[in-house]
């Protein structure tokens, strides 16, 4: 039997799941991607600019809900999840809650890739290049609709 959930378990109070991970309703991801969609990095804004026409045929999500995690950009079609790192990702306790959000990722046939700010500030022409490269490798069907 879980334990009740109850608030205040959390580092600021949040709700902890049987696994100490916070409990966050489908509801409250649609509204933190909502808000994170408003206050977008540079870097977001500049590849946001290209993956939101379409390209090679795929749709992209910004800021789109997967489990309790907010993916930076998100394509259904090819299930590839496009992470944008700042100097924060560098600090170990991120790089363990990266890994650990990859491995759920992956566990749900999600692959991820990786790109750094600076990356897409300074090439934006090979960052899309590497996204397209990643599309076509996972050339798999359409999930059921």
């Amino acid at each position: 039997m879980a334990r009740p959930r109850t608030k205040g378990d959390g580092p600021h109070g949040e709700v902890l799941n049987e696994f100490g991970e916070v409990e966050r309703s489908r509801k409250s991801m649609i509204l933190l991607g909502r808000e994170l969609r408003g206050r977008m990095t540079e870097a977001e804004e500049i590849l946001w600019e290209r993956l939101k026409k379409k390209p090679y045929g795929l749709k992209f999500y910004r800021q789109h809900p997967i489990d309790r995690y907010v993916a930076d950009f998100y394509c259904p079609r090819k299930k590839l999840v496009i992470e944008l790192d700042g100097g924060i990702h560098d600090q170990p306790d991120q790089k363990e809650h990266d890994k650990l959000r990859e491995e759920k990722f992956h566990k749900r046939e999600i692959h991820t890739i990786r790109f750094r700010n600076s990356e897409v500030m300074s090439d934006i022409d090979g960052v899309c290049y590497r996204i397209a490269k990643a599309c076509y490798v996972r050339n798999i069907k359409s999930p059921p609709t």
